[in-house]
């Protein structure tokens, strides 16, 4: 497992390290246009990232505006301008 060190709190500086790990595959994950059950979901909005997973067809969300984690329809998911769907790669 790799760790990754931010030498600053910023959201953006987070969402980039995210991002470069996921395009770097140090963790076996590998981008795909087809999701399948328990891929991870990346939203991506205009200030910030966030990562979820798709089981049973919808996405098990965390959200600070409910408090905690919610199971909803991705259609329902809202804020961000792009979704990106990562599978995990055992090879």
């Amino acid at each position: 497992m790799h760790d990754f060190v931010i030498q600053r709190v910023n959201v953006r500086d987070i969402a980039r390290a995210f991002t470069i790990a996921f395009a770097e595959n140090r963790h076996g994950f590998k981008k795909t246009d087809k999701p399948k059950e328990g891929d991870i979901i990346l939203f991506k909005g205009k200030s910030i990232y966030h990562c979820d997973i798709l089981l049973g067809g919808k996405v098990l969300h965390s959200t600070h505006q409910k408090g905690g984690v919610v199971y909803q329809n991705i259609d329902d998911v809202l804020g961000f301008n792009e979704i990106e769907y990562w599978a995990y790669d055992a090879n």
